[in-house]
Parts: C-alpha cells; structure tokens; sequence
C-alpha cells in the first residue's frame, strides 16, 4: 500500500466522484480507476459503492478514510521534523475587497509571518473579477471574493461572514434615519455604483426594475473613494475628517511618482498608479511596471526595490510596485498590439489597454488584454469588444479577443510600452 494510493483514494472519498479526482489529481480516469481496483484487490475489499452519478464508502471504505488521513498527517509531521531548521521563504500573494473579513485573514496570515522571517505577503485589494483573473494567470496564489459565480473549477472554502448591500449617505441625509432602504428610497437620487462590472449589472438590473430612469452619476473602485464622493456635499466638515477617510493626492506628488516611473530606461510603460493620502509620514501608492521579459526576473525586482527605496526617500512615499513581464521582442505580438491601440484610438481616444499578451491556438489566436474605460463604457463592454475584435480580422489569421474591463485604472497618468 503506497502513500501515493492513499492520496489518489483520499481525494476520490473528498470528491466522491472518480471523474473530478482525476481531474483534480491530472491523471486519466482509467488510471486511477485501475489504481482503486488494485488496492480493493489487495485489502481484499470493497472499498466504494458505485451509484449512477456519486460514490458513497462502505464500512471497510470508511475505515480506510480515516486511517488514511492519519497515515498522510503523520507522513507529512515526519517531513517537517526532518526538515525542521530549514527557513520557510517566498512570497504568498492574495488579492482580497474591502471589508471586515480583512482582519480575520490577517490574523490567520501573521504567524506565518512572525515564525518565518523569508516570507513576504503580496496583499492587493482587488475586485472579484480582477482576483479570478489574477488565479487564473497564476499571479495570486489565493483570494477572498463574495460572489455568485461557480466556484468548482477552484479549491474553495466558504468563510463565515455576509454582505448586505446598503448606501452611503451623509449624515444629516432623511435616508439616515431610516432602518432599512427599498429602491423606490433612491427615486430622484444620484446613485454611486462600485466599479466590479457583476456588481454593476446587477445592481443597475435590480434598481432600473424598481426605479426606471434612476440616474447613475458615477462608479468607485474602493470605500474610501466611495466616502470622498458621498462626503463631498458636506461642507465644513471635510477638513476635519480628510485625514481620516484620505484626502485627493497632490498633483504634484502623482507626477512626481510617474516621472520617477519614466525617469528608468527599463521601465518600459506603467499603469494603475494610485495615491492615497492620510497625512504627513501617510502616503502609500501602487502602480503596475512594465518591463522586458527577457531582463532576469532578480534584476528586475531589484530595479523595482531600487525605485521603492527612491520613492521614499525623495517623495516620502511608501510605493508598492507590480512587475509585468512583456514581450516586446515578438514581432506578431508587436504588430497586432500596435493595430489594436490604433483602434481604440479611433473609437475613443481615452480608451488603452495594459497587460497584453498573445496565445495561438490551431484554429485561432487570443489576443488577451485588461482594457481601461472611462466609467460610461461599463453597461456596453461586450460590444466594445464585439467591435474592436471585428476591426481586427485582417483574413490572415482569426483573432478572438479576451479582454478585461478595467475602470478603476481610468486615469491620464499612465504609459504602456509601444505608445
């Protein structure tokens, strides 16, 4: 009996199925199949009972389960003793929304940190389709998203904490008062959504079929943003809670940032910068760097360190800076991405992209992008694409376009490369 064939009959018990253990094991059904057969031949027992769509365990398969486990937890106890004395290091990075889940993932995440000086977390706040995206490229290793999308693809675990949509109001506001809202509340109102294009739609569905004609006047990306929009009706108030809830950047220092950005030959264009400003010795930025894949991966970050470190002596800024490795060497990839900004240029001069990169298949070629729209764009994306993905066709190849919408990253302070 290999530990090997506890873990394949593990993850077929967890499962109960032998179809998604495969999958999830990448081996071939037949194979585990024969696997699973093999060890009922050599208990000399049955291990499952088969039914038409899951499997249940029978007694001898239940006491195998459990002894199975403690079998893989004292393999695994026995690694880590030897190993013992060996630092743990890397960088674990997650993306995760606002909000009070915040702190139990932190709190989880700091004895990692405490036990292991070589660990470093990569903590971005991102929005749900952003965190599904990122996994799906292997730029986070896991994220925290509420959502209602189909979650089997993913190893998931449901966390005990629930969203209830709500508004924002200022204080003196009637709809303060109230305990709870219904949508005919928001009759005659400016309404503020969040940027997260799922949270839109359905948000903007719900409230047109209560209240035709509502008026959207604008979109957020986080809470903090959110607040400075509802808070800028208040008046004489806004000085005194600016350094609490963050005030605008200074333009000066944004520029500052992106000529700071510019200023490295290696940094070939950069996007979503943004500032946040809580007051003197509190002003922390992020931006995503372009850079040339073929610079090693270590040089690179040690260009980036370099700029972080020059960002806080000279700006007194704490700057987080996100490494994109692009292919500028690809004459294809080139070419079509150059065809690409042109025509976006002409349906809109304010529309870019970032992030692009190509995958050819054997009946067509993804063009694959996250493309920056001012916020009016956000109920007509598909079409946007639609259009964009036609103007491409050049009767050569088929391009299929897969884009990611980004308003939050709409703004004139950034560069990509070839522009």
């Amino acid at each position: 009996m290999e530990i090997r064939v506890l873990e394949y009959y593990i993850a077929i018990v967890q499962q109960k199925s032998i179809t998604r253990a495969a999958q999830l094991l990448h081996i071939s059904q037949s194979t585990l199949s024969r696997q699973i057969m093999d060890l009922e031949q050599e208990l000399g027992v049955t291990l499952f009972q088969r039914g038409r769509r899951e499997i249940s365990l029978t007694e001898d398969g239940n006491f195998l389960y459990r002894r199975a486990q403690e079998i893989l937890r004292l393999t695994q106890d026995t690694q880590q003793k030897i190993l013992a004395g060996q630092s743990l290091s890397g960088t674990l990075r997650s993306g995760i929304g606002e909000g009070a889940v915040n702190a139990l993932i932190l709190s989880a995440l700091l004895p990692l940190i405490e036990h292991h000086s070589g660990v470093k977390l990569d903590y971005q706040t991102l929005a749900s389709d952003k965190i599904f995206r990122d996994i799906d490229l292997g730029l986070l290793d896991f994220g925290v998203v509420w959502t209602n999308d189909n979650l089997s693809p993913y190893e998931s675990l449901e966390l005990p904490y629930t969203n209830h949509w709500g508004a924002v109001v200022p204080a003196k506001d009637p709809l303060a008062a109230k305990p709870e809202l219904v949508a005919a509340d928001l009759r005659h109102r400016r309404v503020l959504l969040p940027q997260q294009l799922d949270v839109i739609s359905d948000l903007s569905k719900y409230l047109s079929h209560y209240v035709p004609g509502i008026r959207v006047a604008g979109y957020y990306d986080m809470n903090y943003n959110m607040l400075a929009m509802v808070r800028s009706g208040i008046g004489i108030a806004k000085d005194t809670i600016d350094p609490l809830l963050g005030a605008k950047p200074d333009e000066a220092l944004v520029r500052a940032i992106a000529y700071l950005m510019t200023s490295h030959v290696n940094i070939l264009g950069f996007h979503d910068l943004m500032v946040h400003d809580y007051g003197p010795g509190r002003r922390f930025a992020s931006v995503h760097a372009e850079i040339d894949h073929r610079i090693d991966p270590l040089i690179a970050h040690e260009i980036l360190d370099e700029i972080e470190r020059q960002a806080k002596k000279d700006l007194h800024v704490d700057l987080v800076i996100h490494y994109d490795p692009i292919f500028p060497d690809d004459p294809e990839v080139c070419a079509v991405r150059t065809r690409v900004l042109s025509i976006l240029h002409a349906i809109d001069p304010r529309l870019s992209f970032h992030d692009f990169r190509m995958v050819s298949g054997p009946h067509h070629v993804n063009v694959i992008f996250d493309m920056v729209i001012p916020p009016e764009y956000a109920d007509r994306t598909e079409q946007l694409r639609k259009q964009v993905e036609a103007q491409l066709q050049d009767g050569k190849k088929t391009y299929h376009l897969v884009v990611t919408f980004d308003t939050a990253a709409f703004n004139a302070l950034s560069t990509e490369a070839g522009e």
